[in-house]
Formats: structure tokens, C-alpha cells, sequence
């Protein structure tokens, strides 16, 4: 194949995946708003791999939740695996009424660029006084400069990635301890049977 071929085929790629990623998204908001789902209880921005574990657990605690993307392989990606998500930039203010930020009571933030979030968790708090804002960080100190915004930093110490949030969130909208600890349990154990295998693959 030509190398002068490459960019044309990738901006062809890029054309494509933009039509999906809005067609997709009228798609979805239209089957949510059909069974009164649209007002999702949880907004998920970044649909990466702690989004995913978020999603998990709120399906399967019956939590209704909106995922937003902006990757356009990651909302693909998520979009093919049947999680609920729609393409956009969740810093876009304007997306706000989109997505009815308004009516949801959690928004977890799966990745943690505190200068994007000194900006705009004040203008989210404001409009939006009841909202919970959550952020997913990796360290302690982290976590103390999220939180002085008035945004409540969860560490991702456990495995599978995502676990420590997905249960900060369970927790946050009632539901009951015991049944938390023996889905997270569930997810380990999951998460060990599919590790354990491609270690010994690479070991051989």
C-alpha cells in the first residue's frame, strides 16, 4: 500500500467514526428517553477502563448512569462491548443540558487533570448545588488537592483497576455494604482467572 495512501485512509477512518460516534448518540438518547431512562442517576466521563468497572457496578446494582467519551477508539471501543455512552467533551460546558447533568445525582470523573477540574468544578458546583462530584487519582496527595475543590478524590489502590471507585460510588447512592464487598470480591476474582492465564502465556 502506498504511504500517500495512509493519511487519506486515516482521515476516512476519522469521518466514519464521527458519524458513528453521532449517530450512536441520538441513537441511545432516544432508546433511554423511550424507557424513561435519560435522566441517568450517574454521569461517567471516561468510558477507559475505570469507567467501565463504574458502569459494571451500577448495572448491576440496577443504577441507571450515562457514559461520556471523547477518545473516539475508547467510545467506540465501549459502544461495541454495550455499555451506555455518547461522544462528547465532557469540559464543554454546553454539554451540560445534553447530557441533563441537571438531574443526576453523582458525576464521576475517571481521570484526574486538576487544572481542567480548578476550572470548571466551581462552575458545576454552582449550577449544579446538589451534584456530587467524584475523581478518580492515584496518590494521596492527589486526592488533598481534589478535594480542596469540593470534589470527592477516590485512590485506585485495588484490582481490577476501577474497583476502589465503582464501590466509592455504590456507596454514595445507598446501597447496602455487604452487597458491595461480595460484588467487589466477584470482580477480583474474575479479574485473577483472566490475569493469570496471559502470565503464564508470557512466561512460556
Amino acid at each position: 500500500m502506498s504511504m500517500g495512501l495512509t493519511p487519506v485512509l486515516v482521515a476516512i477512518e476519522r469521518k466514519f467514526a464521527m458519524r458513528w460516534a453521532d449517530k450512536d448518540w441520538d441513537t441511545s438518547k432516544n432508546e433511554l428517553a423511550a424507557t424513561n431512562k435519560a435522566d441517568a442517576e450517574v454521569i461517567i466521563v471516561g468510558m477507559g477502563e475505570v469507567g467501565k468497572s463504574v458502569a459494571n457496578a451500577l448495572d448491576a446494582h440496577e443504577i441507571t448512569y450515562r457514559g461520556v467519551e471523547v477518545d473516539h477508539d475508547c467510545f467506540v471501543g465501549a459502544c461495541s462491548s454495550g455499555y451506555t455512552v455518547g461522544f462528547g467533551d465532557a469540559t464543554d460546558l454546553r454539554l451540560m443540558d445534553t447530557i441533563k447533568m441537571s438531574h443526576a445525582k453523582t458525576v464521576v470523573v475517571t481521570f484526574s487533570d486538576f487544572e481542567i477540574a480548578r476550572q470548571l468544578a466551581p462552575i458545576v458546583m454552582e449550577r449544579h448545588s446538589g451534584l456530587t462530584l467524584m475523581v478518580s487519582v492515584n496518590n494521596e496527595a492527589d486526592k488533598e488537592k481534589f478535594d480542596s475543590l469540593g470534589m470527592f478524590a477516590v485512590i485506585e489502590q485495588s484490582f481490577p483497576k476501577g474497583l476502589d471507585m465503582a464501590g466509592a460510588v455504590l456507596s454514595k447512592h445507598s446501597t447496602n455494604s455487604e452487597k458491595i464487598n461480595k460484588w467487589m470480591q466477584l470482580q477480583q476474582n474474575q479479574g485473577l482467572e483472566d490475569y493469570l492465564p496471559l502470565q503464564g502465556n508470557l512466561g512460556e
